[in-house]
């Protein structure tokens, strides 16, 4: 999963530093304030990853049409350069293939850092900035796309510093292994201390007499693993953006019958292929998913449970019971029962809120751990408790390993979110909840505090304000028309 984003020059924001990405994040503020920006830097990267020309910017793609570059830089200027930083966390055996390199430098370091190298809980932090310049008038008939994208800096950083990596264009990798300042190699260079160190094998470096014979496999071997890591980061990469999923704000409209006659894999930004999917994959096993429980009001952890058991259990939350799927040929119906309907209605019948968040629900339970899940206005037609059950329900995905990003106008979810954060029902560095204004300087964000006890403690101007302040008016509306009414009668 993404942990930081950085944007500069790209669409509403001029610098966007450190944007913190949590298993709930939530993006709040007013209509064409940036909320989606941040989206779209994601999106832009997926569609671009996925596509056959993967070292063609790919502006106007599957998920995302965002026109020419005119349109995606900061104020219009084509002359600034759009600037994207994406910091991950990975496990560091994901960058190092086991091939010879591998096993011919396993034998050159220390048990230490081979144990790490293996170690789950070890995960580096990869970070690239790509930066894109315009050097010549585009025909904007003629071109959808930028070319080229290029990699400007990259860095890999690991935990405990076992790992460190700077790589500039045009110039070579440094590279060096550090464990708790005891021992170093660094390119052509071996600290004598280094040679008392066990090898994965058990044999001691001491025995190395010619260093200078020693420099060569070194430098070699390091330059191979180094190798290996860069041919792995297109591979990494597009497994990384691969795993973020995407259901927009306007979701397919329910039907009574739904046709398909080709393999479908994906949702769609739309959810039109939930049908289809849910039939496929209703057998599939899921382990260790939360689910809330409204009848104690907590959230409890279901072992085993297979993909239609776990959808019933969350829509039986909602008040719909007994969700299922008919195939008849090409033709897919969908059936259920309601508090309102205790006989099998068709989900045509069932008014518009299950076709809205059936989608939701369905691909937030079929995707794997460390999977995150991306939702604008995901409230739109749905009633103000469903909508907080819905906040529930992304709960139940971070405390399973899930992660969600949501732009969201509604209220009603952040209260539900702070009141489970009160409740100890949630562990609060799970969540963060940012408002996003505009300025004069493009938009920045300002994180929401959350503390335990007190809930949101500052809220900044325009935060979902207008509740109260139209409240507030009503009441003095009303109090001023009551002393009217008893001046007349007086």
């Amino acid at each position: 999963m993404i942990s930081k984003i950085s944007l500069e020059n790209f669409k509403a924001f001029k610098e966007l530093k450190n944007f913190e990405v949590k298993p709930i994040t939530i993006l709040c503020g007013i209509n064409s304030c940036g909320k989606t920006s941040i989206i779209h830097s994601i999106l832009l990267f997926k569609q671009t990853l996925e596509s056959r020309k993967r070292n063609i910017l790919l502006l106007n793609g599957k998920y995302v049409k965002l026109g020419t570059f005119e349109n995606i830089i900061y104020n219009k200027d084509q002359k600034q350069i759009i600037e994207f930083i994406f910091e991950f966390k990975l496990n560091l055996k994901h960058l190092i293939r086991r091939g010879p390199a591998l096993f011919i430098i396993r034998d050159l370091i220390t048990q230490d850092f081979f144990k790490a190298l293996n170690d789950d809980d070890k995960e580096l932090r990869f970070e690239f900035l790509i930066g894109i310049k315009i050097k010549e008038e585009i025909d904007e008939s003629k071109f959808t796309y930028l070319k080229p994208i290029r990699i400007d800096r990259l860095q890999i950083k690991v935990k405990d510093e076992i790992i460190k990596n700077k790589k500039y264009q045009g110039s070579c990798i440094n590279l060096k292994y550090i464990k708790k300042d005891q021992y170093k190699i660094i390119y052509n260079n071996i600290v004598k201390k280094y040679r008392d160190s066990k090898t994965v094998s058990g044999e001691k470096l001491v025995k190395i007499d010619e260093f200078s014979q020693f420099y060569p496999l070194i430098q070699d071997t390091a330059i191979n693993v180094r190798l290996d890591i860069f041919r792995n980061i297109e591979y990494i990469l597009n497994q990384i953006f691969h795993n973020y999923r995407f259901i927009g704000p306007l979701r397919e409209e329910p039907s009574r019958r739904y046709i398909y006659e080709d393999e479908v894999l994906e949702i769609g930004n739309k959810g039109e292929n939930s049908a289809y999917l849910f039939l496929n994959e209703k057998g599939k096993k899921l382990s260790d998913q939360f689910f809330y429980n409204s009848k104690n009001e907590n959230f409890e952890l279901i072992k085993k449970i297979n993909l239609e058991q776990a959808v019933n259990r969350n829509l039986e939350v909602l008040g719909i019971k007994n969700f299922k799927v008919s195939p008849q040929r090409e033709i897919i119906y969908m059936n259920m029962k309601s508090k309102s309907a205790p006989i099998d209605v068709n989900i045509a019948d069932n008014g518009f809120g299950t076709s809205q968040i059936f989608p939701i629900i369905l691909e937030g339970l079929r995707m794997e751990k460390g999977d995150t899940l991306i939702l604008e206005q995901p409230e739109i037609h749905l009633h103000p408790k469903m909508q907080m059950q819905m906040a529930d329900f992304f709960v139940t995905l971070a405390k399973s390993n899930k992660n969600v990003l949501v732009e969201t106008h509604s209220d009603h979810i952040i209260y539900r979110l702070v009141r489970r954060i009160i409740e100890n029902k949630i562990n609060p560095n799970l969540i963060k909840i940012y408002f996003i204004k505009p300025s004069e300087d493009g938009s920045t964000y300002e994180e929401i505090k959350i503390d335990e006890i007190k809930g949101i403690i500052k809220w900044p101007e325009g935060f979902f304000d207008q509740g109260a302040s139209e409240q507030e008016k009503i009441v003095k509306a009303s109090f001023e028309k009551s002393k009217k009414l008893r001046d007349k009668n007086d």
